[in-house]
């Protein structure tokens, strides 16, 4: 497990992020900036982190605004809040302008799961960082239900805001519980050891917690996941997407239709692989880090 030393960067509008610095015990090759997904936190990529530490990275990890460590956004902290994803696109420019970039070590590889994929593609297609590659698992290219139903979930979200309730929790979304989590039929991952993670972390660090999403959370998400897929085709940053073949979460087929329509992308998918593809079984994770040491090969990193 690597030693973590959290640090805090506190942006213009009073918000605090969490981050942390890891650094190889070999000459490095490059900076790798982590991106996790709704909910995670630094500790939850450990063993990510740690691979990209034996390939000779350095690594910076970010708890997005809203979760881990990081400043909450709402009174009931445990609330899944954003007002619009350009705050997470903004946080993560400024966090690279003040923080990354004074420390990097080139080339700079961005590597995002779920949420944080799809935050990485939006900070590549607005603010053109200079990066080298990006490495995207699972990425948040689709919400679980059908296209035709996203102006169905506008129409309701914006309603919900327009009564007052977009800081409310959606459906029959609530707080964090340990008896949301069980194995059996879970969407995220065929390792019961690595599915404890998140839950296991919850327990030890109870203000990581973090429960479901406001209709100000969806509202954001749909307007935010329209409007980027209408722009893949901008994208010009070497990319590699990571697709669970059994993803019911951002819908692998979806990913796939998306993926598409960024320049030059390698796509792999994973047959039967669920959402959480970096915390899968070994078999899965050992195809996919050799299919991460060929793209980088490839780009000369």
């Amino acid at each position: 497990m690597p030693h973590l030393e959290e640090q805090f960067f506190c942006l213009p509008d009073g918000m605090r992020l969490r981050y942390a610095w890891f650094q190889p015990t070999i000459p490095s090759r490059g900076t790798i900036l982590c991106l996790g997904g709704r909910r995670e936190f630094i500790e939850k990529d450990f063993e990510v982190i740690e691979a990209w530490l034996k390939r000779g990275f350095k690594v910076v990890a970010l708890d997005l605004r809203g979760q881990g460590g990081s400043g909450r956004m709402l009174a009931n902290k445990n609330k899944s809040h954003i007002g619009s994803f350009d705050e997470y696109r903004s946080d993560i420019n400024e966090f690279y302008r003040s923080i990354v970039k004074p420390q990097l070590i080139r080339p700079l590889i961005v590597f995002g799961h779920s949420m944080g994929a799809f935050v990485a593609l939006e900070w590549l297609l607005h603010d053109k960082p200079d990066v080298k590659a990006a490495i995207l698992a699972t990425p948040m290219l689709a919400l679980p239900l059908p296209s035709w139903l996203y102006g169905m979930m506008r129409v309701i979200s914006c309603c919900a805001l327009g009564l007052g309730f977009g800081n409310a929790y959606t459906f029959a979304e609530r707080n964090y519980s340990p008896k949301q989590w069980h194995f059996k039929n879970n969407y995220l991952t065929h390792d019961p050891e690595r599915l404890r993670i998140i839950p296991d972390w919850f327990a030890r660090r109870p203000e990581f917690s973090l429960g479901g999403v406001t209709y100000s959370w969806i509202d954001a998400a749909v307007k935010a996941i329209t409007k980027t897929r209408k722009q893949l085709k901008n994208i010009v940053t070497p990319t590699l997407v990571l697709n669970a073949g059994a993803d019911r979460v951002v819908l692998s087929r979806e990913v796939s239709k998306w993926t598409r329509e960024i320049p030059g992308a390698t796509e792999k998918i994973y047959p039967g692989a669920l959402h959480d593809l970096m915390c899968e079984t070994d078999d899965y994770l050992s195809q996919v880090w050799r299919d991460i040491d060929n793209f980088l090969q490839g780009i000369n990193v």
